[in-house]
């Protein structure tokens, strides 16, 4: 197989949907929550990336087992 042919198969493959990231930007956020989140990061030994997704995905899987946000696939 030649590198065009492959380069032509992977124009046309379809990207994961579990793997489709995006940004999310927080404006306007007071510099002692942010501290205190980078702190808290810190002590996890995570990135301040890494450690905000992880407590926003716990606190939707929260409301979804509750029964406010509706279950997912």
């Amino acid at each position: 197989m030649t590198e065009l042919s492959r380069l032509s198969i992977l124009a046309f493959m379809k990207p994961d949907p579990k793997s489709e990231r995006t940004v999310l930007n927080l404006r306007d956020m007071p510099r002692d929550v942010i501290a205190n989140i980078k702190a808290a990061a810190a002590l996890e030994q995570a990135s301040l990336k890494e450690y905000v997704a992880n407590i926003l995905d716990q606190h939707v899987t929260e409301l979804k087992k509750k029964g406010i946000l509706p279950k997912g696939k």
